[in-house]
């Protein structure tokens, strides 16, 4: 590898790890299909519009996914991603059903704390 191209990869990969700092702040640590919490290390980052589709390498097109998401999702858009995420019977295929389960388990949870807190009197 030439002097030139280790450089480009050095700046491609600080504007990449600068780029997942300003993302995973903006979601606020969550997975951007399921909504689970992220700790570090857990996430990837997705193209929201696959690249086998046209989406680009910018910040616009990038977002904090758990892997299961992620690697469920593969190249589907994310309105065809929620679709199966959303819908009431189990979908085909391993990983998705992972993501699957996952969507609807943070769902429940998040409805039980809002249920807990109102019950107790605390502000969410």
């Amino acid at each position: 590898m030439s002097a030139r191209h280790r450089m480009r990869y050095r700046i491609d990969r600080a504007f990449r790890q600068a780029a997942a700092i300003e993302i995973r702040s903006k979601q606020e640590m969550q997975c951007r299909y399921c909504k689970s919490v992220l700790l570090a290390g857990e996430y990837t980052i997705d193209h929201v519009v696959p690249k086998s589709r046209g989406g680009l390498d910018r910040k616009e097109n990038l977002c904090v996914a758990c892997v299961t998401c992620n690697l469920a999702k593969s190249d589907m858009s994310k309105k065809e991603f929620r679709r199966i995420l959303e819908s009431n019977t189990p979908p085909a295929g391993v990983l998705l059903i992972r993501a699957w389960i996952n969507y609807r388990m943070e769902r429940r949870l998040q409805r039980s704390l809002k249920r807990i807190c109102k019950a107790v009197g605390v502000d969410l």
